[in-house]
């Protein structure tokens, strides 16, 4: 249990120290928040592990590079974006403009769970409804419902071969 302690505390060390604390705030004001989720990912994840004997499998990797962090062998890219309605999908397609390999190589993108039960429901009406809901309500909106259906379209079905 010591072990699981000082990794919940080596989290939060880390966050004051290389997020909240670096003197401006790693990501700003709005995108802080998506550093402090890998850290708490990987480190609660880690945390689990250890409760269970077992040895820790996420590894933050804290480069701005493709994958923000490993789960073993699978590649992790996090998008926690809440702004313009878009359900963290315009994030994941501008990185898949920046490294359109990340899924052939066992990348998975990770979003928050009210983003993606959003989209499973907007994803379960039909044209016909959506067509009846609101033009601009940031809330289950005609735009977003085009915006789920239209990403998958374009950047989802060109990874089926």
């Amino acid at each position: 249990m010591n072990e699981v302690m000082s990794t919940i505390s080596e989290t939060l060390k880390t966050i004051s120290r290389d997020i909240v604390n670096n003197g401006k705030g790693r990501g700003s004001q709005y995108g802080m928040h998506g550093f402090i989720a890998e850290i708490a990912e990987c480190d609660i994840g880690n945390a689990r592990e250890q409760i269970e004997g077992k040895a820790p499998i996420y590894e933050w990797i804290n480069d701005n590079g493709p994958e923000d962090l490993r789960r073993g062998a699978t590649l992790i890219q996090q998008k926690f974006v809440n702004s313009g309605g878009y359900l963290s999908l315009q994030s994941i397609r501008m990185h898949l403009k920046d490294y359109p390999d990340f899924p052939d190589k066992g990348g998975i993108y990770q979003i928050p769970e009210d983003h993606y039960e959003k989209i499973k429901w907007l994803l379960s009406i039909s044209e016909q409804e959506a067509n009846k809901m609101s033009t601009s309500a940031d809330d289950f909106s005609l735009k977003q419902w085009r915006e789920v259906h239209n990403f998958l379209k374009v950047e989802i079905f060109r990874w089926i071969k």
